[in-house]
C-alpha cells in the first residue's frame, strides 16, 4: 500500500511526492479527508488502535481504512439511488412465484392465481403466467422478448403491488378478508 504521507527529518507529516503527481490539489484533499473521515469514523484514539491492532502496520490499518471507505461509497451511492427514486425493494426476487387476488371488472377481489414475479414498477407489479416449462426469470423473459420481436404482444400481467402475495395462503386469506 502507499503511503499518503512522508515524515522529514524533524518528523513534520508531509504529502508523500507520489501522490502530488498523481493527482490535482482539490483531488487531494478529497482523499485525504475520506482517510481522515474513516480514521475518525472509528472513534478511536492513536493509541487505541495501536492497542487493538499492535500486530498491524499502518499501511494494513490504512488499507482497512480504505476498505471501509469502498463499504460507505457503496452505501452512499444506495442512499443515493434511494433519494432519486431507483431503489426498489422487492417483495420477492424476480422468477418467485407470487400469488395475486384477480379483481374483476368492478374491482372487486373474485379470485387468486398464480404468477411469476418479474418485476416492481411504483406501486405496481409485473407478472406473467407461466410459459410452457419455463421456471426461472431469464428464460420467461427471452421468451416475452421474441413473442415481443415476433408478434408485437405478450402476455405479461400487471397488478396493484397490494394485491399482490409471496404465499398462496396469504393470497387466499386477503380474499377472505375483501368478501363482504
Amino acid at each position: 500500500m502507499e503511503r499518503l504521507t512522508r515524515r522529514d527529518s524533524v518528523g513534520q507529516a508531509l504529502l508523500a511526492p507520489e501522490w502530488e503527481e498523481k493527482y490535482k490539489a482539490h483531488e487531494l484533499i478529497d482523499i485525504l479527508l475520506e482517510c481522515l473521515a474513516a480514521y475518525e469514523d472509528t472513534g478511536l484514539t492513536p493509541a487505541q488502535i495501536k492497542y487493538i491492532l499492535p500486530k498491524q502496520s499502518a499501511e494494513e490499518a490504512v488499507e482497512r481504512m480504505r476498505d471501509e471507505k469502498e463499504r460507505y461509497d457503496e452505501w452512499f451511492a444506495w442512499k443515493q439511488a434511494e433519494s432519486d427514486g431507483r431503489l426498489v425493494v422487492l417483495p420477492c426476487a424476480p422468477g418467485t412465484e407470487v400469488w395475486v387476488v384477480e379483481r374483476d371488472e368492478d374491482g372487486c377481489a373474485a379470485d387468486v392465481s398464480g404468477f411469476m414475479f418479474l418485476a416492481k414498477a411504483g406501486d405496481a407489479v409485473i407478472l406473467t403466467p407461466y410459459i410452457n416449462d419455463l421456471d426461472n426469470a431469464q428464460d420467461t423473459l427471452a421468451y416475452h422478448m421474441q413473442e415481443t420481436a415476433e408478434n408485437y404482444y405478450t402476455n405479461l400481467a400487471v397488478f396493484p403491488a397490494d394485491d399482490c402475495y409471496t404465499t398462496r395462503e396469504e393470497a387466499e386469506k386477503a380474499l377472505e378478508g375483501m368478501e363482504v
